[in-house]
């Protein structure tokens, strides 16, 4: 059964902000409109997460200090590779970004345990891949699979996690986030021609290192996922987390691939069904997206699964 964790808090930003920076914080938003007009409105298997995640619960993940220098605007504008934010007061940054974010990662924890008891969920927000430890980056703060994976494990709910990162960027921060624990495995296809490309233990640490040239397309992205992920889900495990990346679209100004619509929504039932194959629970994160295909590609996929799996 299927489900979509969102909350309208989950948005973030402010008019003027793409401007500065392409990534469009009113995507949630958008998504559930679509899902709305699909299904009815909430009629979608909505879940909301619980409220936003406070510091004290993030030092299961991060340094102490770093979520102490959170509160400088200097700190969050260069995570967010938006310098003109170092200018800002922190209570509005606060406002337009770190609360979304706070949401979004217990949106995923949310996710996570619908899809640990009825087998699948999609969260409209998370898959901040970039966030390590002790910084932020990549418009990435909080690192929410590390949060959500460290709950549930202490939790006793958690011993062994997949972790199929297919969005364009390669997900360094969760291969820091777990560089000693091999208790998540890591599989990632990206383009291996971009950001975080100098970062050696992002790499090093991936079980499943599938890095592509820039301008890769549907059919070499696609031969890669299919030949090499069911070896990797073969393995036994707990919790699929799929991070879903919509910035391997043709024209994302950051992503460097050139997938089609058909592609992206091809890869993802491609995941979920071998998940279902597998009889693995799956939770998917959105991760990054910077064109205006994003939505669209993410509503597309989110429709089929509901569809597939089930609402009801």
């Amino acid at each position: 059964m299927a489900r979509v964790v969102y909350h309208p808090k989950l948005v973030m930003g402010f008019p003027g902000l793409s401007l500065l920076h392409p990534f469009d914080g009113s995507r949630p938003r958008r998504v559930s409109q679509a899902l709305d007009r699909e299904f009815g409105v909430g009629k979608w298997g909505l879940l909301e997460p619980e409220g936003p995640v406070h510091d004290d619960q993030l030092t299961r993940v991060h340094h102490p200090e770093y979520l102490r220098s959170l509160q400088r605007p200097q700190v969050l504008a260069r995570a967010f590779e938006v310098g003109p934010l170092a200018l800002c007061p922190a209570k509005f940054l606060e406002w337009i970004a770190l609360t979304p974010m706070r949401w979004a990662t217990q949106s995923a924890l949310r996710g996570a345990r619908h899809a640990l008891q009825q087998g699948v969920a999609i969260s409209l927000g998370g898959g901040f891949h970039h966030a390590k430890p002790a910084q932020g980056e990549g418009f990435c703060v909080l690192a929410d699979v590390a949060y959500l994976v460290r709950t549930l494990q202490d939790e006793g709910k958690l011993k062994k996690v997949l972790h199929v990162d297919l969005d364009a960027h390669q997900g360094n921060g969760v291969s820091h986030c777990f560089a000693e624990d091999q208790s998540v495995q890591l599989f990632d296809i990206y383009n291996r021609d971009t950001y975080p490309a100098g970062d050696e233990l992002g790499r090093s640490r991936l079980n499943v290192d599938l890095g592509l040239p820039q301008g890769s397309g549907d059919d070499l992205y696609l031969s890669t996922l299919t030949e090499h992920l069911p070896a990797f889900l073969s393995q036994e495990a707990d919790l699929l987390i799929y991070n879903a990346g919509t910035d391997v679209l043709a024209g994302d100004p950051l992503g460097g691939l050139i997938l089609s619509h058909k592609g992206v929504l091809e890869r993802d039932m491609f995941v979920f069904a071998e998940a279902q194959r597998q009889g693995l629970p799956i939770l998917s994160v959105p991760s990054g997206g910077y064109s205006e295909g994003s939505t669209k590609a993410m509503a597309e996929s989110a429709i089929h699964v509901l569809k597939r799996y089930g609402i009801d």
